[in-house]
């Protein structure tokens, strides 16, 4: 690319001669993006700056090779990187000054060194952790997790409101912004792992085929680092669950305002109370709310699930 922004995005697994995974001329921001596992024949296994700046923000770019030596990001004479809040895996082809994980630099850096000095930002597989898109999610012991800025705040500044997920996965979770594209955080639907706003037999394949996994940790009900029968306990007291309403960052069930983007996200998920009037389309429900319907209840059941009562 010549010059741009890449924001919230996983570039992983590719390959090339210059710049496995990006290889840039020009000003280019890199704003939370989870550049890792790519390689190049030539230099650059992760970003090859070929002239101008690339600038980091809160971004991973690690675990990259050329020539089956580990470089992560490198540039020609005369350009220049600049990381901020950053994670790189290691310093060889720059200047950059080595930044160890319990002691970050004046910029919030982690920036390993050579051999056994690299930073390992203990990353998942690259999956399905929900979303439209697949993605690397931190394992328990990420030192991506909690280490962005602590002023950061979604929505303000720049920052996101939802990490490269989309909404239902706030970009600020546990009191700090974590490097990356993924904000480490639980499910949105308990036993829910293959992330699609039902607990049924689907998840239940998820964890038969990630049992013992320390390292795809979908199944992993109890956040414990490992997918074992504990987990498969929690899908089964939870089947046939859907993902409550509550679970949508910013959604305040007592807020008829804020039910379009319920709506819009949990189509197809809302029964009707009083009269046991299947609500068919999102428009009743929107209807209801603009006093179009006569909704003698507007409320909720103790799961999350809308009800519309007496709706006619």
């Amino acid at each position: 690319m010549q010059s741009g922004t890449i924001l919230q995005s996983t570039i992983s697994n590719n390959s090339a001669v210059a710049g496995g995974g990006i290889n840039t001329a020009g000003g280019t921001l890199i704003n939370h993006t989870t550049v890792y596992a790519n390689t190049a024949s030539g230099v650059g296994g992760g970003v090859f700056v070929r002239e101008g700046s690339v600038v980091l923000n809160h971004s991973i770019v690690a675990q990259n090779t050329r020539s089956l030596v580990d470089q992560d990001i490198t540039g020609l004479l005369g350009t220049s990187i600049s990381p901020y809040f950053s994670i790189i895996g290691t310093n060889t082809g720059t200047l950059l000054v080595p930044a160890q994980v319990d002691s970050p630099d004046s910029n919030g850096n982690l920036i390993g060194g050579v051999a056994r000095d690299e930073i390992d930002p203990r990353l998942g597989p690259l999956v399905d952790n929900g979303g439209p898109t697949m993605t690397h999610a931190p394992l328990p012991d990420s030192p991506a997790i909690n280490m962005g800025d602590p002023s950061a705040v979604p929505g303000v500044g720049g920052v996101p409101m939802f990490d490269q997920r989309g909404e239902s996965f706030t970009r600020v979770y546990g009191g700090r912004i974590d490097i990356g594209a993924f904000e480490w955080q639980p499910n949105p639907l308990t036993g829910d792992y293959n992330f699609d706003g039902v607990v049924d037999a689907g998840d239940y394949a998820l964890w038969r085929n990630t049992r013992d996994s320390m390292t795809d940790l979908r199944a992993d009900g109890n956040a414990d680092g490992f997918v074992d029968d504990a987990d498969r306990d929690i899908w089964r007291a939870n089947f046939g669950r859907t993902l409550p309403v509550e679970a949508l960052n910013g959604f305040d069930p007592g807020d008829a305002a804020t039910n379009e983007l319920a709506a819009a996200v949990l189509k197809n998920k809302f029964t009707s109370g009083g009269n046991n009037n299947r609500i068919e389309s999102i428009d009743q429900v929107f209807d209801c709310i603009g006093s179009k319907y006569e909704c003698g209840t507007l409320g909720y059941e103790p799961d999350g699930t809308l009800i519309l009562a007496n709706l006619h």
